[in-house]
């Protein structure tokens, strides 16, 4: 039992150090992007938005797969695109989420855009989002090419392949929102009037 609890711990230990790991990283480049300073602060901040934000969206998606699952198997390949693209859409909210903390730091305010921009003003970013979702299912044929090399091969490019695309992603989404007011945008704007 206790070496149970000693690799129960360990784990817990290793995700908590991979999750700040991840936050650090993401933080970095959102900060990058807008020409800000990266701290132990807003990095701890960007820690309790992230694991907020992909609660709330793992529910949405977990809540839209029980009601596939409900679906007569007549609809199981309809619900199985549906699933895909709940998932899909949710790392797009996912994004906006990060543009929005990254442009302002504030966890709130950063939630409440992914509703106000990623749900609500879906019009002003579904060409941008359409776009995206075409770029990668052609990064991913292109990737279908190296599927005869061996693994170690394929595996690698693969890897290089969905790297370079979030990268890419990440620029192509920040631009594109960029013209969309945030909340932070917006507040500003009506204290001045």
């Amino acid at each position: 039992t206790s070496v149970l609890w000693v690799y129960v711990i360990i784990f817990i230990i290793f995700l908590a150090l991979e999750l700040y790991n991840f936050s650090f990283f993401e933080n970095l480049i959102w900060n990058k992007i807008f020409n800000k300073k990266t701290d132990l602060k807003n990095t701890s901040k960007f820690l309790a938005f992230s694991v907020l934000l992909l609660l709330i969206l793992s529910l949405a998606v977990l809540l839209i797969l029980f009601l596939i699952a409900r679906l007569p198997v007549s609809l199981i390949k309809v619900g199985t695109v549906l699933l895909i693209l709940a998932v899909i859409f949710a790392f797009y909210l996912l994004s906006v989420g990060f543009f929005s903390f990254g442009k302002s730091h504030k966890i709130l305010e950063s939630i409440k855009d992914v509703y106000l921009i990623g749900i609500k003003r879906l019009d002003l970013t579904i060409i941008p989002l359409v776009m995206a979702v075409i770029i990668f299912i052609l990064v991913n044929v292109a990737t279908y090419v190296f599927t005869y090399l061996p693994d170690a091969i394929n595996i690698t490019v693969q890897v290089i392949a969905v790297s370079a695309y979030l990268s890419w992603y990440r620029i192509y989404l920040s631009s594109c929102l960029k013209s969309v007011k945030l909340s932070k945008d917006n507040n500003i704007k009506n204290h001045s009037q």
